[in-house]
């Protein structure tokens, strides 16, 4: 632009916008510059998700921790690890006593189950399982509650209730062990869900899933549960 041009009467000079047609050069440049963007976008937004889903788990690990610390308060106490002593067919045949070894004081009482019977302690000298005697004797099975039940009958048909409990703890001696951290489980609903699903993914059977479930319902408490289930379940690495 020539500024040394006069300028008709009443007349400036200054800068405005205009349209500008772009050239092809320029369209591409463009086009550039908008993939750019949307890439950039979607990395923002996978980071923005990854951030909120990061919050919403210490968020939800916060409410559970919350929540604990208040059932203590409630309770007055908490179930922690002890070196206890295990005395069998105490106080009567068929159960077990746990007691504190520092102080001697009774834990829980509960029913023997089968992998009880399975100890060195329950064994012949020809590593015989003791409760399979050679002559009819008294044989033991489960009940609904998970305890311990006797018959004096060692040859106990199938299709009786002590024939079908034994099945039933047979089979779940046998079923897969379980994919299932129970390490952050606080809630016995919580629990029972969980090990229904593990179960099922593990492809036990309907039977052995209510057998079980039977046991941990049987449990006054959620570390109790856990002592149940942890048997059935793999190592957490």
């Amino acid at each position: 632009m020539n500024t040394d041009t006069p300028l008709p009467p009443n007349t400036i000079r200054d800068r405005t916008d205009a349209p500008h047609a772009f050239t092809t050069d320029e369209l591409a440049d463009l086009g550039k510059k908008l993939q750019a963007f949307r890439r950039e976008q979607t990395q923002v937004e996978a980071q923005f998700d990854s951030t909120k889903a990061d919050y919403k788990a210490r968020l939800s690990k916060i409410a559970t921790d919350q929540d604990d610390t208040g059932r203590k308060i409630s309770d007055g106490f908490e179930m922690r690890p002890v070196d206890a002593l295990v005395t069998f067919h105490d106080p009567q045949q068929n159960r077990k006593t746990f007691r504190r070894e520092d102080t001697g004081d009774v834990i829980r009482e509960e029913g023997m189950t089968e992998l009880d019977y399975n100890l060195p302690l329950f064994r012949n000298k020809d590593n015989k399982d003791a409760t399979e005697p050679e002559l009819p004797a008294v044989v033991t099975g489960v009940d609904d509650q998970g305890d311990i039940t006797e018959h004096a009958n060692a040859e106990e048909p199938a299709g009786t209730p002590l024939g079908d409990a034994l099945d039933k703890v047979a089979a779940l001696s046998e079923a897969p062990l379980l994919d299932l951290d129970l390490s952050n489980v606080t809630a016995e609903g919580h629990l029972l869900t969980n090990f229904r699903k593990a179960a099922k993914a593990a492809g036990w059977s309907e039977p052995q899933i209510a057998m079980l479930k039977t046991q941990l319902q049987s449990c006054d408490t959620v570390s109790r549960m856990k002592e149940v289930l942890q048997p059935h379940c793999n190592p957490i690495e």
